[in-house]
């Protein structure tokens, strides 16, 4: 009993260090959260932009809002970066939901891309096939004119139907966010 507390007292550090590492990958390489940067479109001058860490691949903004208190409201693109790591090579689906336009690139390649409207989601055609590990998600979402515009991401597997990715599946390199 004794050796048994000693192995779990040593071993508890270690597992605040990963906690805090977001768990996912090598400790600190990966943090939890999707990487966003919002950029102003329109206007004149540099656009600005302000990148945060979000939970989710969804957003929904409506007219006269801004998509975050550091870009003025109006038209915008925002621009979400993640990692989702697996532990086997498999074939996914994705769907997205909502009002604008959007492109989602896995690991580099183009798997869905087009305007979105009410009731008239964009699907994959084809499964896309993801490797085990770490698969790198790209998501780029236009909104109106107007500023109005909203999405949201869902996956199925060959397991399970369509449902947005688990907060805790994402995560993010620190080192890029500029947060």
């Amino acid at each position: 009993m004794r050796r048994f507390l000693f192995v779990l007292c040593a071993w508890l550090p270690c597992a605040a260090l990963l906690a805090q590492a977001g768990g996912a990958g090598p400790a600190g390489s990966r943090a939890r959260g999707v990487q966003v940067t919002f950029q102003q479109l329109g206007g004149e001058g540099a656009a600005p932009s302000h990148t945060e860490v979000a939970r989710v691949l969804s957003l929904a903004v409506e007219r006269g809002e801004a998509p975050t208190p550091f870009v003025a409201p109006g038209w915008f693109r925002a621009s979400y970066r993640a990692v989702v790591t697996l532990p086997l090579r498999e074939r996914y689906r994705f769907r997205i939901e909502g009002r604008g336009s959007v492109t989602l690139r896995v690991n580099g390649e183009p798997v869905l891309d087009g305007s979105l409207r009410a009731g008239k989601p964009l699907e994959s055609k084809a499964p896309a096939r993801l490797r085990k590990g770490e698969n790198d998600l790209e998501l780029v979402f236009e909104s109106a004119a107007t500023g109005e515009g909203q999405f949201r991401l869902f996956w199925a597997g060959p397991d399970f139907g369509f449902e947005p990715p688990a907060p805790e599946a994402l995560a993010h390199n620190p080192d890029d966010s500029g947060v």
